[in-house]
């Protein structure tokens, strides 16, 4: 008999904290919205990226508004926060776009229009980060999808606008001008180091939201005006409301 009980050992449940985990985990599962694998394949690439980028050209290039949004995007994507993922979709839209056409116009043409990917092709640069680069192509397509999955937060350009507000000045002050973190002495290709310092960097925080942001806006509240209405309320009848 008190054999027969060992062999079958009572279970006993876990801790009160791990159930409370598991429940959480279970209910955060049920509800997203993106695919696991997708939330977990751009993690991976983080982890590649952000060494890579960091070991290469240092901390400062996190400050070049394009790499920052990769890390914004990380966080978007797990916290499934409509108000992340639109800002920087509205960020790196218009800039993926320009660097692209740079690209293709550099290898078919061999000019540089908007002179975004020189350093592509510059040899004494180390080729995983350059190869790393190519995000500017595989980020704005992935924030397109993921958008249209949770719709689109019209406030996003707001807040984009305010994050280069602050990162601008800070580029300005922590970063050696020789660089052009964030194209800070020639944005869009136009030199203002002519120009007195405080002007030259009012000039650019007013032409980043006029040249990149509110264009890119116009185009995806046109792009996903009716997708927005629909998928809130399919997500609302699921009981699966996407998060600001």
């Amino acid at each position: 008999m008190f054999g027969a009980a060992a062999a079958h050992p009572v279970h006993r449940p876990g801790s009160p904290r791990e159930s409370v985990f598991a429940v959480v985990a279970a209910v955060a599962v049920s509800h997203a919205l993106l695919p696991l694998w997708l939330k977990l394949a751009f993690t991976g690439f983080i982890l590649v990226w952000l060494p890579l980028v960091v070991t290469a050209w240092g901390w400062q290039n996190l400050l070049w508004l394009c790499d920052l949004a990769n890390l914004i995007v990380l966080i978007g994507l797990w916290l499934e926060s409509r108000l992340l993922l639109s800002s920087q979709l509205v960020a790196t839209l218009v800039i993926g776009l320009a660097w692209t056409i740079d690209l293709a116009c550099a290898l078919a043409l061999g000019v540089h229009p908007f002179a975004a990917t020189p350093y592509l092709f510059d040899a004494s640069q180390p080729l995983a980060p350059r190869l790393a680069s190519f995000f500017h192509v595989g980020v704005p397509l992935l924030l397109l999808y993921v958008v249209s999955r949770l719709g689109h937060d019209r406030r996003g350009w707001q807040l984009q606008t305010v994050l280069c507000w602050i990162v601008l000045p800070l580029s300005a002050w922590l970063t050696n001008p020789v660089r052009g973190i964030s194209r800070i002495d020639a944005p869009f290709g136009f030199d203002l180091a002519s120009l007195p310092a405080a002007l030259s960097l009012l000039i650019r925080m007013v032409a980043y939201p006029l040249v990149l942001y509110l264009p890119a806006e116009a185009l995806l509240r046109w792009l996903f005006a009716e997708d927005l209405s629909e998928g809130r309320s399919e997500a609302r009848r699921a009981g699966r409301e996407p998060r600001d």
